[in-house]
């Protein structure tokens, strides 16, 4: 496993922490605010999706890719 897998993989670990602070402890709206922006920050508009991307130009059958466990 390379830097960056490693990378991505820290990164889904910070992602399920907020979502498991986020349903299992009682905060403040602020908090939960900042939480759920975190979150959003990294999945969508950075790296889950660059990744996704990243995956899917290298894929040697982008179809194949699409349809099977690629995606996710």
């Amino acid at each position: 496993m390379g830097p960056y897998q490693l990378f991505i993989l820290l990164l889904c670990v910070v992602v399920l922490i907020v979502l498991a602070v986020e349903a299992a402890v009682p905060l403040e709206p602020e908090t939960r605010q900042i939480l759920r922006r975190l979150d959003l920050v990294i999945c969508f508009f950075f790296f889950f999706f660059l990744d996704f991307l990243q995956s899917l130009r290298t894929a040697p059958n982008r179809t194949r890719c699409m349809l099977t466990w690629g995606w996710i």
